[in-house]
């Protein structure tokens, strides 16, 4: 009797998504965008850039991952600069974005990688 206690609460129990349904409900150019991304980019929060950039450019889902990789960009930018300094060989060369690379032609294309490897903690490429 005494166990079964521990196992109840009064609070209310809150309903959490569950996070790979939300990346399944995803549409296929962004799941492919996804998985070429930097960053670590939750089902919720990119559906929600996504669907800003999709009516930012009409439905053009190739401008739409465009917009994607220049809000990951942005992103990176500020958290190197705020991480490594400003003299990081990041923010130093921009890698240029191809306006007419689309979802099909392939991650590469769409991303806008780091140039270098990210030093480690002894300043050595990893």
């Amino acid at each position: 009797m005494g166990a079964a206690r521990n196992c109840t609460t009064s609070l209310k129990r809150r309903n959490r998504p569950d996070p790979m349904r939300a990346f399944d409900a995803l549409p296929p150019d962004l799941r492919q965008w996804l998985a070429g991304a930097v960053l670590p980019w939750s089902a919720a929060s990119v559906r929600r850039v996504w669907d800003k950039a999709l009516k930012s450019t009409r439905g053009d889902r190739q401008a739409a991952c465009a917009a994607l990789s220049a809000a990951e960009r942005r992103r990176l930018e500020r958290d190197v600069a705020r991480i490594w300094g400003k003299a990081h060989p990041f923010l130093e060369a921009p890698v240029p974005m191809s306006a007419e690379a689309g979802p099909t032609a392939g991650a590469s294309a769409t991303r806008a990688p780091f140039p270098r490897p990210l030093p480690n903690a002894d300043g050595a490429a990893t």
